[in-house]
């Protein structure tokens, strides 16, 4: 297969279809044996550039954070943390603490230029054309 046959395949089998497809199926191994046929088109748009928000690498905030506070301090927080993942304030606390600090966390994320591919958008169909084996086989 080339490309372009690697793409059409790509997206006329959806990724709604195979999650519901591999839902519906038991777990085993299958034999297929089938021919399939795809028609239609699909269009690769332009590269374009983009401004995407940097993003922040909490568990570096965190220990910096941790690192600047002293050990009692630090027992308190850990302790606290625990409590409030337990008792499912976390959510609650979280939100609370992104708050307070959302304009310094704003300031340091900033934003940078990327390259994205072009989206690729079609009107394919796919349909079998012959079915020599599909089946689970034994285990």
């Amino acid at each position: 297969m080339n490309t372009i046959h690697k793409m059409a395949v790509a997206k006329v089998v959806k990724s709604k279809d195979e999650k519901s497809a591999s839902t519906a199926l038991e777990s085993g191994e299958y034999t297929v044996d089938f021919l399939v046929r795809v028609m239609g088109s699909f269009r690769k748009g332009e590269d374009f550039e983009k401004t995407m928000p940097n993003t922040i690498k909490w568990p570096l905030l965190v220990a910096l954070l941790g690192s600047k506070v002293n050990q009692t301090t630090l027992d308190a927080v850990l302790r606290e943390y625990a409590a409030a993942s337990d008792s499912g304030e976390f959510d609650k606390l979280a939100q609370q603490t992104k708050d307070k600090v959302q304009h310094v966390v704003d300031e340091l994320k900033g934003t940078t230029k990327k390259m994205v591919t072009g989206p690729v958008t079609s009107t394919l169909v796919a349909e079998i054309v012959a079915t020599t084996t599909a089946e689970r086989s034994g285990d």
